[in-house]
């Protein structure tokens, strides 16, 4: 009886996984079949990327900001405004440079850990956090 019940749970699984697996393949083939003019559409009635740059610096994400920046905005007059909208709260903030931007969890972390947020320029400086000091 319990052998019969095992192979009914194998069973009922097996289809089950396998009605998973027809699902999944049939949605790529719906998300191709929305003509491009409604997706063109959809991107012409949100925010450009100069708006969401300018609205990460409103909210002092300077990472996000600059990366914004450098992957869709093509304007260089632009371009050079939010960088310097960036630089001047970094020199606010210098602590920004590594956790790129406010974030009260991560700033106690660092307060923890003990370490200078006045330093400037270390790339990868969440790295130089987490990894054992050598001291």
């Amino acid at each position: 009886m319990q052998t019969l019940i095992a192979a009914f749970k194998t069973i009922t699984l097996l289809i089950f996984s396998a009605l998973i697996a027809i699902a999944a393949l049939l949605i790529p083939a719906h998300l191709r079949s929305v003509d491009t003019a409604v997706i063109e559409l959809a991107g012409t009635k949100g925010d450009s990327p100069l708006a969401k740059a300018e609205e990460a610096l409103d909210s002092a994400f300077v990472g996000p900001a600059k990366l914004i920046t450098q992957a869709a905005v093509t304007d260089k007059g632009d371009s050079d405004k939010i960088i310097s909208r960036a630089s001047e709260l970094l020199a606010k903030n210098p602590g920004y440079v590594i956790s790129g931007g406010p974030d009260p969890y991560f700033e106690d972390f660092l307060k923890l850990v003990q370490v200078d947020t006045q330093k400037t320029g270390r790339k990868n400086a969440v790295l130089s956090v987490l990894l054992p000091r050598t001291e």
